[in-house]
């Protein structure tokens, strides 16, 4: 899990944003999957973004 907000406190772009990193996986796929966080109840929750409606949540 990475969250950019952690590490770079002052230069940030991605507040509130954290990054779960699949790096190995026997049988699917890798990749970076971007979640939602709220600090406050340690919750990760799907990210919508901009323009993918209400249905995406």
């Amino acid at each position: 899990i990475y969250r950019d907000e952690y590490y770079n406190k002052e230069t940030t772009t991605r507040p509130g944003e954290a990054d779960v990193i699949v790096a190995k996986q026997r049988n699917g796929s890798t990749g970076t999957v971007p979640l939602s966080f709220q600090g406050e109840y340690t919750l990760f929750s799907n990210l919508a973004r901009p323009g993918m409606g209400e249905d995406y949540m």
